[in-house]
């Protein structure tokens, strides 16, 4: 994974894959940047958040945690939405 990441550093997933097997092994402290640059490069991908904030409670930082649950929360939102709205589409072309 390592070298994936070196092969490609603006692959959010490989940052994203390579910072979850740290927070796996334990290393918080080394997942967190590998995270923290899979959210700026796929700010719209809820698992990185939540991973993200996994390593950041591991480390005590409790506030940057709260932050990124949030934002799990409002992509999360915002896709159930997304959700609600093509059901009741679907609804609607259905019922003609």
């Amino acid at each position: 994974m390592e070298r994936a990441h070196k092969v490609t550093p603006d692959s959010w997933a490989a940052a994203y894959y390579l910072g979850k097997a740290r927070l796996k092994l334990k290393d918080s402290k080394g997942a967190v940047p590998l995270l923290q640059q899979a959210a700026e490069l796929n700010p719209d991908e809820p698992t990185v958040f939540y991973a993200l904030a996994s390593a950041l409670r591991e480390l005590g930082r409790t506030d940057e945690a709260k932050q990124a649950l949030r934002r799990v929360n409002e992509l999360h939102t915002s896709s159930l939405e997304v959700e609600k709205k093509f059901l009741q589409d679907s609804i609607i072309v259905g019922a003609r």
